[in-house]
């Protein structure tokens, strides 16, 4: 309840005393007022004494007859002099883990966020608010100002950039106490064990979450995810749903956060809404994410019109902020939709066609090191007022209309469904002048191989290794094969897997080869994992020599495709030694590795003891370990690093060490 202290940068402190200029327009100056007397009324700004240094207030328009705050701590340069550590946030593939087709969802919302916390004492003399401009009399008979009155703020201040930090901190301690002890049976957030349902493992089900709490029926426990101030509960059933919100509800009373009560939404499987930008939706099959059908309007809308001008006129000149602000939000969209992504493609090389850099196409020809502009050959300038369409924006237009052409409401993207998929595992190399493919899958190990013609020869590695995949995932399309599939593939071309993940291309082939897979993805409700591993994988498993017409080697020789896929096997499953090297230089000799079952409660620095205060609620007592080693696999090292950000920002004090083997970095390296 004392807040966190304010990270500065350095000695200095900001000084600013300039007061707010004087409000001349009356009917604003009340409106100011009544805004502000609310804060002040509820504490949130009070007298504090001595002020070093003012921060700013101003008010924008809401609607015809009404305002908003808007507060500053920038001008006075506050918010240059404080540094602010970066901290992770749950995302729909965190809820989607805690998700199943008879989940039930309940949307709670905390009440004023930052104001929940206070402001560390040590800071709020930097934080004054100049009320004298609002007073009812600011001026004297002779329109002197009358004294002024400096207060401060008492709670993480609004236009305080390290606001967001500390108040997302406060409520993930918080988190802990509102879920309870989860080892109590009848506690709605009990966990009974972890599963791990991995690929690479010999059952492995693809219906299944890959890690997930089980309550004792064997069900998904109850989770609690909270995105700033939206809280979202997900349970088995309607009841634990209804326990859940409204131990969440009470507890968060107890602890004096504000529950937005008008805010909250019953328990439902087709209704909740939305969280993170998407919503989930269960009905007793599948799972599923949508956005909400006033984005997919707009959606549609921006598409129209967008195509009825360059259909109108192709090379009509386009106004650069509007396109801008319309691709943002296309880029939000395509979070819930991700086979649209590629068809931005577009947009991004309209708004940056301009570019000394770039050919009529809008495409990067090639990456040039520049002596004064550095790698890309550029300088990043202002933007131009108006924009050269480029010849693709038209095509991809086109295309974002017919994926959305006939859905009148935004329409479910599944995401995991009851029926159970078929499983594929593969590799494919393209060496020298020839190509091959081993794929694994219900009728055994396929094996398809030849050389490329003269075009295919003369093209670079990357075209060729992307696609040897992109021609036998068709051709296997084409058999029916990847209905309702899940494969992974595997190459050891670092390029075909970042280009793919990244759903972009600098280079017009490989992108085209994008477009392709994306397509055969929602055509046939195929899910696809391209994975990059090392040359020697690929030689040992046999699709190297395959490549050159050897057959004898790896998969051929009738040695299993699992073995040559360690997915689900952590780094110190791999390498019996790898823990002794880690200990022969960590300052503690006696590190115990995490399990994935530990990772939500001992990785986030909590024992398994606990103490109950005066008023009945129980607390989970903090743990002495000084170093934390996290091992996961890779196929959910993302699960791990999750975690393991959430207890950097809780418990900063504690030195964690991670270790993966590098396979599947795509889903996970971004988060280090």
């Amino acid at each position: 309840r004392d807040g966190i202290p304010i990270c500065w940068k350095g000695d200095e402190r900001p000084n600013s005393k300039k007061g707010q200029p004087r409000i001349n327009d009356a009917n604003v100056k009340n409106l100011m007022r009544d805004k502000i007397s609310k804060v002040r009324d509820r504490g949130y700004i009070k007298n504090h004494g001595y002020i070093d240094n003012l921060s700013g207030y101003f008010s924008v328009p809401k609607g015809l007859d009404d305002i908003r705050m808007v507060y500053d701590c920038t001008k006075c340069g506050l918010n240059d002099l404080v540094h602010i550590a970066s901290f992770g946030l749950p995302t729909m593939d965190s809820l989607l883990r805690a998700t199943d087709e008879n989940s039930w969802m309940v949307d709670l919302d905390i009440g004023e966020m930052f104001l929940n916390f206070m402001l560390h004492e040590s800071a709020r003399q930097y934080f004054g608010v100049d009320i004298t401009p609002l007073l009812e009399m600011d001026r004297d008979d002779l329109g002197r100002r009358v004294k002024a009155v400096w207060e401060s703020w008492m709670r993480c201040a609004m236009g305080f950039k390290a606001s967001p930090n500390h108040a997302v901190k406060h409520v993930a301690i918080a988190e802990e106490f509102l879920k309870g002890i989860v080892s109590d049976t009848k506690n709605p957030f009990h966990i009974e064990s972890f599963r791990l349902n991995l690929p690479g493992q010999v059952d492995y089900n693809p219906s299944l979450p890959w890690f997930s709490a089980l309550t004792l029926l064997r069900a998904l426990a109850t989770c609690l995810l909270i995105y700033i101030d939206d809280e979202r509960i997900h349970a088995s059933t309607e009841d634990l749903a209804w326990s859940g919100a409204h131990q969440v509800a009470t507890r968060e009373s107890y602890l004096g956060i504000q529950d937005a009560a008008r805010k909250r939404r019953p328990p439902s499987q087709g209704k909740a809404g939305a969280w993170a930008g998407s919503m989930v939706r269960a009905n007793g099959v599948s799972v599923g994410i949508l956005t909400s059908n006033d984005r997919w309007d707009k959606t549609k809308r921006i598409l129209s019109k967008w195509l009825g001008r360059l259909r109108k006129d192709p090379r009509c000149k386009i106004n650069t902020a509007e396109i801008r602000s319309d691709r943002g939000f296309l880029v939000y969209v395509c979070r819930t939709y991700k086979p649209l992504k590629p068809y931005l493609k577009g947009f991004h090389l309209t708004i940056d066609g301009w570019r000394s850099n770039r050919d009529d196409q809008g495409w990067r020809p090639q990456c040039k090191v520049d002596a004064h502009y550095g790698v890309n050959g550029y300088d990043d300038g202002e933007y131009p007022l108006e924009l050269d369409p480029v010849p693709r924006l038209l095509e991809d237009l086109g295309a974002l209309e017919e994926l959305c052409a006939g859905h009148d409401s935004a329409p479910v993207y599944m995401v995991r469904s009851k029926k159970l998929y078929v499983v594929h595992y593969g590799f494919g190399d393209a060496s020298g002048g020839g190509f091959g493919t081993t794929i694994e899958g219900p009728a055994g190990v396929e094996a398809v191989f030849g050389t490329w013609n003269d075009s295919g020869s003369e093209k670079s590695s990357n075209f060729r290794e992307f696609g040897n995949f992109v021609l036998r995932l068709e051709m296997d399309a084409q058999e029916g094969k990847l209905n309702g599939a899940e494969m992974f593939l595997f190459t050891d071309n670092f390029t075909t897997e970042s280009a793919y993940y990244r759903g972009t291309s600098s280079n017009a082939a490989l992108f085209g080869f994008v477009i392709r897979l994306r397509k055969l993805e929602f055509n046939h409700g195929l899910r696809l994992h391209l994975i990059h591993v090392s040359g020697t994988r690929m030689i040992s498993q046999g699709t190297d020599g395959i490549s050159r017409g050897n057959m004898f080697e790896g998969v051929m020789t009738g040695k299993p495709m699992l073995s040559f896929v360690p997915l689900h096997l952590s780094a110190l499953e791999r390498s019996s030694k790898l823990l002794t090297w880690i200990r022969s230089w960590c300052t503690d000799k006696s590190i115990k590795p995490l399990v994935p079952s530990e990772w939500t409660h001992r990785g986030h620095g909590l024992s398994l003891d606990y103490e109950r205060n005066s008023d009945g609620y129980s607390f989970y007592k903090a743990s002495g370990e000084p170093v934390l080693v996290w091992a996961p696999p890779p196929s959910i090292a993302d699960v791990a690093l999750e975690e393991l950000r959430k207890s950097v920002h809780k418990r900063s004090n504690k030195t964690h060490i991670f270790v993966c083997p590098r396979l599947m970095t795509y889903a996970w390296r971004k988060y280090l």
